[in-house]
């Protein structure tokens, strides 16, 4: 299950609007594999949507992403580099690898899109894998998918539940420069105990509207 937002914004004003989403996936990363006897290597690929571009930030290129709360409010496209955050990555040992062109930042809160919420919600305990795109190598334009274990982590557990992820990259097309941001569930290591995510109705926040259960997008005009 995934929520998806996308932002425009006009010197006009802003004016929302639901619609049914289509099958753009924007950056989904999908567990492949889980190698080694202790510590364990988690292996993900990731899916980049049609009609959507992965940039580094043009105000501040190779710059990682803000630390962002939930506000309903465009953040990212021109401002900061496109990325994905998995959350809550317990057991984390430090370890990772990833293809040339991105950039692993860790930190125990965001980095979350301004308009999507992680459910279960962030913890401010437990570390969250953020890989952003930096000036390094050219835009990536989708669709894409990159190959099995194009994007690892260490951990010291090899215990698997659903945890959240969010994503944020650029619209192409006549929506060109516009934010895509997504919230859903991927697998990685289970939390420690008395934490247990209890996967649940993802919430949209974004014009003074919650609660919307499945996959929707918002456009702002």
């Amino acid at each position: 299950m995934k929520t998806k937002s996308v932002l425009l914004a006009s010197a006009a004003g802003v004016l929302a609007f639901a619609v049914t989403a289509g099958a753009n996936p924007d950056i989904t990363p999908i567990l492949d594999s889980i190698t080694g006897t202790g510590p364990f290597t988690f292996g993900y690929h990731i899916v980049i949507g049609g009609g959507e571009t992965v940039q580094t930030g043009v105000t501040n290129p190779g710059a990682p992403p803000a630390v962002t709360a939930a506000s309903g409010l465009a953040t990212g496209g021109a401002i900061f580099s496109d990325y994905f955050t998995i959350y809550d990555f317990n057991g984390y040992n430090g370890t990772h690898t990833e293809p040339a062109g991105w950039t692993l930042a860790v930190a125990n809160l965001g980095s979350t899109p301004g308009s999507v919420v992680p459910s279960p919600a962030d913890s401010p305990t437990l570390p969250n894998l953020t890989w952003f795109k930096n000036a390094t190598t050219s835009t990536i334009n989708g669709p894409l998918t990159t190959g099995a274990n194009t994007f690892t982590a260490g951990a010291t557990g090899n215990l698997t539940t659903q945890i959240a992820f969010t994503s944020d990259v650029t619209k192409q097309g006549d929506q060109a420069g516009s934010t895509v941001q997504t919230v859903g569930f991927t697998t990685g290591p289970v939390p420690p105990s008395g934490v247990v995510p209890e996967p649940a109705t993802l919430l949209l926040l974004g014009s003074g509207l919650a609660g919307l259960a499945g996959w929707r997008q918002w456009r702002k005009k």
